[in-house]
């Protein structure tokens, strides 16, 4: 999983891509919350199985955003994200 932080409406221009194969992936935000809860609520902006995506995201809130990739496949896969504009990377 990949994330990144940003303010609400922070516009964030994004590519990532595979070394070979497709994955599945849930590119999603979480709500910042002062006091987080056990049940955090995110939304996913998409769930697709690719080897390649690129746009740009205006983040709807502030918090976190960012990719879960999964690798079905036997073979190892290297995805490489690029990120430009208003972000933080999370930590």
């Amino acid at each position: 999983e990949y994330k990144f932080k940003s303010l609400k409406y922070g516009n964030i221009k994004y590519e990532w891509t595979t070394d070979k194969g497709i994955v599945y992936i849930d590119f999603h935000g979480e709500v910042k919350e002062e006091n987080p809860s056990e049940n955090v609520f995110y939304e996913s902006y998409t769930l697709a199985y690719s080897n390649n995506m690129a746009g740009t995201l205006t983040a709807p809130f502030e918090g976190k955003h960012g990719w879960y990739f999964r690798n079905e496949t036997n073979s190892a896969i290297v995805v490489t994200i690029r990120l430009s504009g208003q972000y933080e990377l999370f930590k």
